[in-house]
């Protein structure tokens, strides 16, 4: 995204797909999924043309799966601009393994307690959960990463 960042335009898009088949990937583009921050997903669908009107989405961004989440944060640092960027996730997830190494494991205790108090003092009921997995890329060059998005 340049050394202080760029705004995201369809551009990275397009270029993160053509990166993709260049590592001789031969899916659809409707297999791809982007991941951003709502903030980015926002700046995309408010796209304008010169007059005002919306952007109509190339038709390869336009077949990606497009999934926001708050875990991408817009508060990274990207060069000398001083702008808080985020990050762009673009890849075919199907190519994403991920090996249980346990369960899920659910407990629930009327019981449990801390140094301010118990469970069951304060009419509480609490709740742990683990799970213990692994991941791993089958095929990383079906995977982009972006970083120094920034938003206007």
């Amino acid at each position: 995204m340049g050394i202080n960042g760029a705004l995201p335009n369809y551009d990275t898009f397009l270029k993160a797909i053509t990166t993709i088949k260049t590592a001789n990937w031969q899916g659809d583009t409707s297999q791809l999924t982007a991941l951003m921050s709502p903030r980015t997903w926002g700046y995309l669908a408010r796209l304008k043309n010169g007059d005002g009107e919306t952007l109509t989405p190339p038709a390869d961004f336009a077949a990606m799966k497009k999934l926001t989440t708050t875990q991408i944060l817009n508060t990274n640092s990207k060069g000398s601009s001083g702008a808080v960027a985020s990050e762009l996730y673009i890849g075919d997830f199907s190519q994403m393994l991920v090996g249980m190494r346990t369960d899920l494991k659910i407990e629930i205790s009327r019981k449990a307690g801390d140094s301010t108090g118990s469970a069951s003092a304060n009419f509480q009921v609490w709740v742990r959960s683990y799970l213990r997995c692994d991941m791993i890329l089958s095929q990383p060059t079906f995977f982009v990463y972006a970083d120094g998005v920034l938003d206007a």
